[in-house]
């Protein structure tokens, strides 16, 4: 079996997928399930893999204020 990590960032009301075991995945919108979706279906088509497992892990981006 097969198990990759992907992780999902927000920046700006924009959420985008990353995946160190397939860098070919390209995944971004403005909602996360949709994002997720869209990550698990382009991840599994790429890899084939029946037995495919996939580990999501949402990556808290801390927001950064501009100096006064």
């Amino acid at each position: 079996m097969t198990t990759v990590t992907v992780r999902y960032y927000s920046r700006e009301g924009y959420w985008h997928a990353e995946c160190s075991e397939v860098p070919e995945l390209v995944a971004g919108d403005r909602d996360l399930d949709a994002v997720v979706s869209l990550a698990h279906a382009a991840i599994r088509d790429f890899l084939d893999d029946p037995e495919l497992s996939i580990r999501d892990d949402i990556v808290n981006v801390p927001s950064r204020r501009l100096p006064r």
